[in-house]
């Protein structure tokens, strides 16, 4: 959800402070990339995630991992992009119309 946050504000904001917002979405990439990773070795460890016995779960490998990653890369992409974009827009000169 933080990570989400940022990259909306990184998307959408032209603030003052861009390396500071990039600066925290890329540690929340971070971060969500080593939960979706561990989350993604341990699939078939329920009592890690959950007390006592989880009898509808059936443990086994799958693709929620890999696009979980993937969204992650994505969105540290946009921001990455957008951040560049706002850089470009401030120094580029404005053509103001008398």
């Amino acid at each position: 959800m933080a990570l989400h946050a940022c990259v909306a504000w990184a998307v959408l904001t032209r603030t003052a402070r861009q390396a500071l917002t990039l600066a925290a979405v890329a540690v929340l990439s971070l971060v969500a990339v080593g939960s979706a990773i561990l989350l993604t070795l341990t699939y078939d460890d329920a009592s890690a995630l959950f007390s006592g016995a989880v009898p509808a779960v059936v443990p086994r490998p799958g693709l929620g991992g890999i696009v979980a990653v993937l969204a992650i890369l994505i969105s540290a992409g946009a921001a990455a992009v957008s951040g560049a974009g706002h850089r470009a827009m401030a120094v580029a000169p404005t053509n103001a119309r008398p």
